[in-house]
């Protein structure tokens, strides 16, 4: 049964090697001030134009095109 103490220490120690992941919020927030998202500005204001600028908010409505 010594086995099971090593394994038990290579999962933790694999584990403890696996980097923390942004979440949605800071993934957002980097995309918004990236190159990628230059014409954003423009997108916000004619929604805001139109009346509907607050109806869903901007990291929800643009999520499907970040990934």
């Amino acid at each position: 049964m010594t086995q099971r103490p090593l394994l038990l220490l290579i999962v933790l120690a694999t584990a403890a090697c696996t980097p923390l992941l942004p979440d949605a919020a800071e993934r957002y927030e980097t995309w918004r001030r990236s190159s990628d998202a230059t014409a954003l500005a423009d997108y916000e204001g004619t929604l805001a134009r139109a009346g509907v600028g607050n109806v869903v908010p901007m990291s929800a409505l643009l999520r499907s095109s970040r990934r």
